[in-house]
C-alpha cells in the first residue's frame, strides 16, 4: 500500500534517505524543491532509480539518496482521467501510448488463455496445423534447428555446398512473415560462397563478441539485405529464448511507452540489438510477473507487434474489452523471474543505451533545471 503524504513526511523525520528508499515507490509524487515541475507520476524503478514523468512534460530520474525530495501526493480532483493517462504515458503531446496493462487486457481479449491459449497455440504458433502459414512459429523454428544447426553449417561448408547452404537459409526466412518480402527477395540475391558460409557461422556460432559477430556477417551479405529483421530473426529462430526478432517500428513504440531510450539506426549493430533484446526481456519478466508467462522471445515480439500496431492502438484508445480479460490482467504481480528451463535473457545493464541520459536543456547545461540526484531522460530515437 502507497504511503500518504503525512506517513511519508513523518517516516522521513529521523532519516529521510533511508525511509524513502525503503518504501513502495509512491505513483505520484511532487518534488519539494521544484513545485513549479507540478505532478509526477511513476514510470519505472530499477537498479536504485526512479523514473517519474512531470507537468512539465519532462521525464527525470533520481537516485537513491534523493527519493526523500519526492512527495507522495494524490492526483488533484480538477485533473481528468484523460489528464492522467496522458502523464503516464504521453510524450511531448503526442497521443498517450498504451502501458503495458492496457496491450495485456487487449492480448487475453483476443487470446483468452495467453500464451498457453488454444486460440493462440493454433493462430500464432501453429500447433497441430495441417499446412502451416508464415504466421506460424513453431514449424519455422523446427526448420531452422536443422539449417542453422552448427552440424548442418560445418557440413555445407566441408562438402563445398555453399550454394546449397544459402539456398537453405533464404527459404527459410521466406516461410515467416517476421521477414517481410521485400527484404527477402534481396537477401537472395546475396551471392553464395566460402566467406559468406563462414561468416553465416560466426554469426549463429561463434565465440568472438557480439560486435565482431555483427560486423562479419554485415561485410558478408552487403548494406541491402542487412536489415533488422533478416539479422535479429537468423538469431532468433535458432535461439528463441535469448534472442529476439526485431521490428524497429513497434519495438521503439514500447519503449517510448515506458519511457526506456533506444539508440539504434536503421542498420542493425550490436549494441543496438542489446538495447532491444534487454527491453524485450523486460517485457517478458513483466508479463511472468502477471502469470501470463510467454514461453519464449519470439512469443514477446508478437504479443508487442499484436498490441501495439496502429490497428491495436485504436482499439484500446476504443475499449469495450471483456470482464475476463480486464480482471486477467489486473492481478497483483508476483516478483518477475524467467522460468527455470529458460537460459537468461541480455543483461539491461549491458544494454548500451537502455538507460536514458542527460538532455541539455536549452543553454547547454544538462543540469540546469535539475533538482539533486535527478537527470532528464532523453527521448526514444528508434
Amino acid at each position: 500500500m502507497q504511503p500518504t503524504p503525512a506517513e511519508t513526511s513523518q517516516s522521513q523525520s529521523s532519516d529521510p534517505s533511508a525511509a524513502a528508499s525503503s518504501a513502495e515507490p509512491p505513483q505520484y509524487v511532487r518534488h519539494s524543491k521544484r513545485p513549479k515541475w507540478g505532478l509526477g507520476a511513476l514510470l519505472w524503478e530499477r537498479d536504485e532509480k526512479r523514473s517519474y514523468r512531470f507537468e512539465d512534460g519532462e521525464v527525470r530520474s533520481f537516485k537513491e539518496g534523493f527519493f526523500h525530495f519526492l512527495d507522495a501526493v494524490d492526483p488533484p480532483k480538477s485533473m481528468t482521467s484523460l489528464e492522467i493517462q496522458q502523464l503516464n504515458g504521453a510524450e511531448n503531446g503526442q497521443s498517450a501510448l498504451p502501458g503495458l496493462r492496457d496491450q495485456l487486457i487487449l492480448f487475453l481479449h483476443d487470446y483468452p488463455g495467453g500464451f498457453a491459449g488454444s486460440k493462440w497455440l493454433n493462430a500464432r504458433r501453429g500447433v497441430g496445423v495441417r499446412r502451416p502459414l508464415k504466421r506460424h512459429r513453431e514449424p519455422v523454428m523446427a526448420t531452422a534447428a536443422r539449417v542453422l544447426s552448427l552440424k548442418n553449417i560445418d557440413k555445407r561448408r566441408a562438402d563445398g555446398e555453399h550454394t546449397l547452404l544459402w539456398d537453405e537459409v533464404t527459404d527459410l526466412i521466406g516461410k515467416t512473415d517476421l521477414v517481410p518480402t521485400a527484404h527477402s527477395r534481396h537477401l537472395r540475391k546475396v551471392t553464395p560462397g566460402p566467406a559468406l558460409s563462414d561468416a553465416l557461422r560466426t554469426f549463429l556460432h561463434g565465440e568472438e563478441p557480439d560486435v565482431t559477430r555483427f560486423d562479419a556477417f554485415r561485410r558478408a551479405v552487403g548494406a541491402s539485405p542487412w536489415t533488422w529483421p533478416v539479422a535479429t530473426t537468423l538469431l532468433a529462430l535458432y535461439r528463441p529464448l535469448t534472442d529476439v526478432p526485431i521490428r524497429p517500428s513497434v519495438f521503439g513504440l514500447q519503449a517510448k511507452a515506458l519511457a526506456i531510450t533506444i539508440s539504434a539506426g536503421t542498420t542493425p549493430s550490436a549494441r543496438a540489438y542489446r538495447s532491444y533484446a534487454a527491453l524485450a526481456c523486460h517485457v517478458r519478466d513483466w508479463l511472468v510477473a502477471h502469470e501470463i508467462p510467454p514461453k519464449d522471445l519470439i512469443d514477446v515480439h508478437d504479443f508487442i507487434w499484436a498490441t501495439l500496431r496502429p490497428a491495436a492502438r485504436k482499439r484500446i484508445s476504443a475499449g469495450g474489452f471483456s470482464e475476463e480479460a480486464i480482471a486477467a490482467a489486473s492481478i497483483t504481480p508476483r516478483s518477475a523471474a524467467p522460468a527455470a528451463e529458460t537460459e537468461p535473457g541480455p543483461d539491461p545493464s549491458d544494454a548500451g543505451d537502455l538507460t536514458a541520459a542527460a538532455e541539455p536543456s536549452d543553454d547547454g547545461d544538462p543540469a540546469a533545471d535539475a533538482a539533486p540526484g535527478s537527470s532528464v531522460e532523453q527521448r526514444v530515437d528508434a
